[in-house]
């Protein structure tokens, strides 16, 4: 704009402001009118101010990009905007969350931080982030530098408003630098990323990310939080899965190592990694150890208090809460056998050196939810209430825990006592208890001539916990007539149900079910099997022949040798009679229509 149009601006300005304050004050102006005019321009703007901050917050709107496109707006569209950089190719599918402007790379000079939601139709979006930098070139150019973690994964992950966290702090130390850049931190409730800036270039030369100016020195994720420690760099990952009816989670701690990363291998070309072990990692109480543990319906979780009571010495395993479980007493988690052993001073009735330890940490807890249920589902049963339904009575709770480096793995009889659940003995570790229905023959209880059945071998009562299944399925399929099921078979798949290694069969079939898949009946009878429609799979299919019934068994065997059996009826019903549709004309015969 030059200098005349300015001033025709001011011309203009200066007429309407004339004419308004004419008409809010009339043609007369006081000292008086002048305190009222500071008055109102104050009061104005401050109005305006409150009910756009209380919309945001009503609305839950992030403020930033209003303020940045009212800014780019003022300029005359002559400030750089990254959401209008943004072409409009690309506009359905990456948006701008937020700007920050730090010196991410030591020079004196403020960079652009720039997060991206991409992925927009999603409800939750990712976000990746890039570093915009202007130190090369003369006149400069803005290039990117991008913050990328190992396999290509994305930085945060929030709804709309949500932003990640970004600071810049010091991780490592190098003595040996004159210059000590800060590390970038990138984080939210779940996801932390740490980058170190490195030197890809000289400054002569053109830019370029390759290898990366910004490179990942750790990148955690836990589903319950991660932590990061300023103190002793030390970062803490919670992650809850597989103790979810419990609120139990996995507690464990990574440490900066050697080589200035939480790394064990990284390759920066690449940009792959591994994290290093971690040098703690426990089962734990999710956030704090319950108040009323033992009113738990949860007998897994009483093993986990029992361990906790005797805890001596505060430290960051297992006995990381002490000061909030102090007042526990581990006898009150005890009844039976384990309570007079503990009474006697056998600690190593419960695989520990003493009633007062320290550095315990827990790697693994299993339990049986189907043993707490009442099989014949009946009001008379143990484990059934007449008014409050079913309540569980007994059950296993395995524990694998470490002392003082030791490893030892127990299994505990638990029961309910006088309404609380209680650690009652140990038991030896044995097979995988199975109790009240397991198998179940799942397909269809009736069908026609030449429609193709296909059965299923799965449980009835899904397991929690990690509960051993079926290691294999063994069909029979005896037909009345004998032809009513002829021919091959058709597919059938095979799976391991099994979450540990599978043990050998005591009597191991002589077709694999492969084998049996590419092989007709005659076939397989000619191999000497005692039973040509034996077959090993999780589910199998036959074509059925003519009218008549099918009896199918099924022999689920477990990974210990245990089978269980059970037999289902399936009627084959003729092909139905062709219908006809009534002539419209003479001339022209009707066709059956099946």
């Amino acid at each position: 704009m030059g200098f005349v149009d300015l001033r025709i601006v001011f011309l203009f300005l200066l007429f309407l402001t004339a004419i308004l304050f004419t008409l809010r004050r009339g043609p007369v102006f006081s000292a008086g009118d002048l305190r009222t005019i500071i008055l109102d321009f104050l009061l104005v703007p401050t109005v305006i101010g409150t009910v756009a901050v209380f919309g945001f917050l009503l609305t839950r709107t992030n403020p930033m990009p209003l303020i940045r496109e009212t800014a780019y707006q003022m300029s005359l569209q002559q400030l750089v905007s990254f959401e209008h950089a943004i072409p409009e190719r690309l506009d359905e599918s990456i948006s701008v969350q937020s700007v920050h402007r730090e010196d991410t790379d030591g020079d004196g000079e403020n960079e652009w931080v720039v997060f991206y939601q991409f992925d927009l139709q999603n409800g939750t979006s990712p976000v990746k982030g890039v570093v915009y930098d202007s130190d090369r070139g003369n006149p400069p150019v803005v290039f990117p530098y991008r913050l990328q973690v190992p396999d290509r994964d994305y930085l945060s992950e929030g709804t709309s408003g949500g932003v990640p966290g970004f600071e810049l702090l010091e991780v490592v130390s190098l003595p040996n630098e004159s210059v000590n850049v800060n590390e970038l931190m990138v984080s939210d409730t779940t996801r932390m990323s740490i980058f170190r800036f490195v030197q890809n270039s000289e400054p002569w030369d053109f830019p370029r990310d390759a290898p990366a100016r910004y490179q990942p020195i750790g990148s955690f994720f836990g589903n319950g939080g991660v932590e990061y420690n300023s103190t002793t760099k030390n970062v803490t990952v919670i992650d809850r899965s597989g103790y979810e009816r419990s609120q139990l989670a996995v507690r464990s701690i990574y440490q900066l190592q050697p080589n200035n990363t939480y790394w064990d291998t990284f390759d920066p070309n690449l940009l792959s990694a591994q994290l290093s072990a971690p040098i703690i990692s426990t089962i734990d109480f999710f956030e704090q150890p319950p108040a009323d543990i033992f009113t738990t319906p949860y007998p897994e979780k009483i093993v986990l208090g029992f361990y906790t009571a005797t805890c001596g010495l505060q430290d960051d395993t297992l006995c990381l809460n002490r000061d909030a479980t102090s007042s526990w007493d581990y006898q009150n988690f005890l009844a039976g056998d384990a309570l007079i052993e503990a009474q006697n001073n056998n600690a190593g009735y419960f695989g520990l050196p003493s009633f007062s330890t320290s550095d315990i940490s827990v790697t693994n807890l299993r339990y049986f939810p189907r043993l707490e249920t009442d099989p014949d589902l009946l009001v008379s049963g143990g484990g059934r209430d007449v008014v409050t339904g079913e309540e569980g009575q007994f059950n296993l709770v395995d524990i694998t825990f470490s002392v003082d480096g030791r490893l030892d793995t127990v299994r505990y009889e638990m029961q309910l006592v006088e309404g609380l659940w209680k650690i009652v003995q140990r038991l030896p570790i044995g097979p995988t208890p199975v109790v009240g229905p397991t198998a179940q023959i799942s397909g269809p209880d009736a069908i026609v001539v030449g429609d193709t059945m296909t059965f299923g071998c799965s449980e009835s009562q899904p397991g929690n916990g990690g509960d051993v299944i079926y290691n294999r399925c063994v069909w029979t399929f005896d037909g009345n007539p004998p032809n009513v099921f002829p021919g091959e078979i058709v597919s059938q798949g095979a799976q391991e149900f099994s979450d540990a290694p599978p043990q050998e069969s005591p009597q191991p079939l002589p077709l694999t079910p492969e084998e049996i898949l590419t092989m007709s009946d005659e076939e397989v009878a000619a191999t000497n099997n005692t039973n040509p429609e034996l077959t090993i799979a999780e589910n199998a299919s036959k074509t059925a022949g003519e009218p008549g019934q099918i009896t199918v068994t099924l022999m689920a065997i477990d990974q210990s040798g245990e089978a269980d059996i059970k037999t289902k009826t399936v009627t084959v019903n003729p092909k139905p009679l062709p219908t006809q549709e009534p002539c419209q004309q003479q001339t022209n015969p009707c066709a059956p229509k099946w």
